[in-house]
């Protein structure tokens, strides 16, 4: 039986595949043939995280979690299923055909939609819609981006192991993201509350996107959490 090994960003992100206690930065078993690492976001970390699942084993990476809209037809919970991966430095990578195709027929009744095409790497979170259009004058073909799967990807090319990339749409293309919504978060999605409390007194006029970016998400995870309930049946 194939080893799969998920790699999820955030702690949020994770949390929609399991009930149990999320652990950062260590290898989660969680089915025979499922585990799960939590490394953070950014390329860096997701580099790291897809080096520990290559070197415990695993046959098969998954890069897990959100991603942001490019194409405007995306909508939050959107679920996205790339063929291809551009990579910062415009190096494409190719997601593995047979894993994507068995996966894509397994979540057929998913309440969404789901996409192929291409997503791109991006160096940091954009946070707004001008910066977004600065990434499909790159490559038209891209229709969402996230900051680890060109990691993953370039890590599982380098070990010769297949890969795949299943991420839900949090945030769309014309949606702008309040400074402090980085601000209060860690590097595994995890809110400050000290920071939150000080960051919507100290900026009211931004609440009402942060209030938008989290009803996004909440529809993200509708979406993950239908994804988890399924899991050990969509590695199958």
């Amino acid at each position: 039986m194939n080893q799969i090994g998920i790699i999820a960003a955030l702690q949020p992100e994770a949390a929609c595949l399991t009930r149990e206690v999320i652990a950062l930065e260590t290898l989660i078993r969680l089915d025979t043939n499922l585990s799960l690492y939590v490394c953070g976001m950014g390329a860096e970390r997701a580099t790291n995280g897809a080096r520990i699942m290559v070197q415990a084993g695993m046959d098969v990476l998954v890069s897990w979690g959100t991603a942001g809209a490019i194409a405007t037809h995306l909508h939050a919970g959107d679920l996205c299923m790339p063929e291809a991966i551009l990579g910062f430095d415009d190096r494409v990578y190719q997601t593995a055909k047979h894993w994507r195709n068995s996966v894509v027929n397994k979540l057929v009744d998913c309440p969404c939609d789901i996409y192929l095409g291409q997503m791109a790497d991006a160096m940091r979170v954009l946070t707004t819609a001008e910066e977004k259009t600065g990434i499909t004058e790159r490559n038209k073909s891209v229709i969402a981006v996230d900051m680890e799967s060109a990691a993953i990807a370039e890590v599982a090319c380098a070990s010769e192991k297949p890969y795949i990339v299943i991420r839900v749409i949090s945030d769309t293309a014309g949606m702008v993201i309040p400074d402090i919504a980085i601000k209060i978060t860690d590097p595994f999605g995890r809110v400050r509350l000290a920071r939150l409390l000080h960051q919507t007194l100290t900026n009211p006029l931004q609440i009402p996107g942060l209030i938008k970016l989290a009803l996004g998400y909440r529809k993200a995870a509708i979406t993950m959490r239908w994804i988890g309930e399924r899991l050990p049946n969509v590695f199958s």
